[in-house]
């Protein structure tokens, strides 16, 4: 899947939501088109824990595959899932506007509340004056700027890389316009209160994906 990373990707179960289809008829669908183009169901097999915690099998697509596969639906499902695809192509255009090739001067943007509740779940106990640990950095990657949007941390990363302040370890969200600012800071808050009403690491992570799934926050939270 590692090919797959800074692609647009359309998952086998948004398809199934989105044509109002049974997803595990989209399953039987993608893996009989990739039969017939000689593609090993592997190349974009994936999986999700659903609501009971159990893992299941989807399937992650780029465009090529994803259009091929509505070639054989309705011309009104066609049209449900390229109008899709026109929406996040044109997104990533909407993404680059709303980051800024120098960061601003830092403004702290993560309270340590939401610390405390990220180490609460993993069962330790949050102390500002350590250097936080390295699985800091994954969730908040995974559980806010992904949710954001899914090709935002690549973007800041790219930002910052680019720009010469990076030797001053600007963080990422100063490389953030200031609308995109206040939606991220919108969005720290809803996980916030979702860790507040989780038990443990795996409740959150489960109330997270039923929340968020499919859904890019950055759009929502700035219309």
């Amino acid at each position: 899947m590692n090919s797959l990373s800074n692609q647009k990707l359309m998952s086998s179960r948004e398809i199934a939501e989105r044509t109002e289809k049974h997803h595990h008829h989209v399953i039987k669908d993608i893996e009989k088109m990739l039969d017939e183009l000689e593609i090993p169901q592997t190349t974009f097999r994936s999986g999700y824990l659903d609501a009971n915690n159990q893992k299941r099998k989807q399937y992650l697509l780029p465009k090529r595959e994803c259009l091929i596969l509505a070639s054989g639906y309705s011309i009104k499902l066609r049209a449900i899932i390229v109008d899709r695809w026109m929406y996040l192509e044109g997104e990533r255009s909407h993404l680059q506007s709303l980051i800024l090739n120098k960061p601003k001067d830092w403004v702290k943007t993560f309270p340590d509340f939401l610390y405390e509740q990220m180490y609460r779940l993993q069962g330790q106990s949050f102390d500002k004056r350590k250097n936080k640990q390295s699985w800091v950095g994954h969730w908040t990657n995974k559980y806010i700027y992904r949710t954001l949007d899914k090709q935002l941390v690549k973007e800041l990363k790219e930002a910052r890389s680019k720009s010469k302040a990076k030797s001053v370890g600007a963080f990422l969200h100063q490389y953030l316009a200031d609308d995109a600012s206040d939606a991220l800071r919108s969005h720290i808050e809803q996980i916030y209160g979702m860790m507040r009403a989780a038990k443990d690491a795996d409740h959150f992570d489960s109330l997270w994906r039923q929340a968020f799934e499919h859904k890019d926050q950055l759009s929502l939270l700035m219309r």
